[in-house]
């Protein structure tokens, strides 16, 4: 399953529109104040699932914990040094790997690619492309937030 999400920039925290491979919108991701108890909400629209995310994007060492809309924990998002990262799912953990100079990133389950994010041009604009091998919109929506926080990392330090 393949996923787009416009690439804008970092500090531009206006809504953003998830689409699949056809250009139709399945999803969608709200920006909430930063003092709020959630700071990111994202709603899959195919299964109608929602997504909520704490972060504090400003300290050194920035994380990111999905959770459903029963406050359940779903994923911890580390950022990593430079190039390696980490996604922990409840029952699995995954290894990514990003490229050094550009916005690139593999997430490996064990030795596989599971799972692939670059920036594409399409109608004149940047998306997220997000390579998915099995339809997993946790995992896609997840390395989405850990390349914004990777961006957001570079503008702050």
């Amino acid at each position: 399953m393949n996923y787009f999400i416009e690439c804008r920039n970092v500090l531009n925290r206006s809504n953003l529109l998830i689409f699949d491979e056809n250009f139709e919108e399945i999803g969608e991701i709200k920006y909430h104040k930063q003092s709020a108890d959630v700071n990111i909400s994202c709603v899959n629209r195919v299964t109608d699932k929602k997504y909520l995310v704490k972060t504090n994007p400003i300290k050194r060492k920035s994380k990111y914990i999905i959770y459903n809309e029963g406050k359940e924990k779903l994923a911890n998002i580390r950022v990593g040094v430079k190039i390696i990262h980490s996604i922990i799912e409840s029952d699995k953990y995954y290894f990514v790997k990003a490229a050094f100079w550009k916005i690139k990133y593999k997430v490996y389950d064990g030795r596989t690619v599971i799972l692939n994010l670059e920036i594409v041009r399409k109608n004149g604009k940047r998306y997220y492309k997000i390579i998915s091998k099995e339809d997993d919109f946790l995992t896609a929506f997840a390395v989405f937030l850990l390349a914004q926080a990777v961006r957001m990392k570079v503008l702050l330090n």
